[in-house]
């Protein structure tokens, strides 16, 4: 290649590709754009592999070599795939070069850096549910009572009655909160404004 490329704007890596990543000739001179050297081939003297995140399964990468897969970035499937084979992050095979300069340089300082489209479809996954049920306002007293830190017996005294009246009620609230336990029911209800 012989284009002009502007020093300051480049990594300082040495890049290794897959073939399946040569054959998209788009992506790998934009690539060549962005770092200090690229070599055909897996290499072992690479500080990065890229490789198409099709094929990808998982190498055992030299200590201290990361790998960057090239694919479909607004996938978050394509993502689970390739970051559980081992990648650190996943660029399109269309992103321009500031997007693919800062992946490579993420992942050579060991992040991983999400499209925003994926990024706003996992945030999305995380927004707390609306509870379908309202809480009793015996249930309410009794939350707010165990957040203070009130044991199961001293819950079921100042209720006058028995411990087990006490943990059928939690298993309750636990349920309508949409956790499994005391710490998670305790945290969900305190983000939900329940508990002070």
């Amino acid at each position: 290649m012989d284009t002009q490329v502007d020093v300051s704007r480049v990594v300082d890596v040495t890049v290794s590709i897959s073939d399946e990543v040569v054959r998209h000739s788009r992506f790998t001179v934009a690539l060549a754009a962005v770092v200090r050297e690229v070599e055909l081939g897996v290499s072992e003297a690479a500080d990065v592999h890229v490789v198409s995140a099709d094929v990808y399964e998982g190498n055992s990468e030299p200590d201290g070599v990361v790998v960057v897969a090239v694919g479909d970035a607004r996938s978050v499937s394509a993502h689970r795939r390739a970051l559980a084979a081992g990648a650190v992050a996943l660029v399109d095979w269309w992103s321009p070069e500031d997007e693919i300069r800062a992946a490579i340089d993420g992942a050579r300082h060991g992040l991983s850096v999400v499209p925003a489209g994926v990024s706003a479809n996992l945030a999305s996954r995380l927004e707390e549910p609306p509870l379908s049920l309202e809480l009793s306002e015996w249930q309410l007293e009794l939350l707010r009572d165990l957040s203070e830190g009130l044991t199961l017996d001293e819950l079921a005294a100042a209720r006058r009655c028995s411990a087990r009246k006490v943990r059928r009620h939690l298993r309750e609230i636990w349920r309508l909160l949409g956790v499994e336990g005391r710490a998670q029911g305790l945290v969900r209800a305190t983000r939900l404004g329940l508990v002070g």
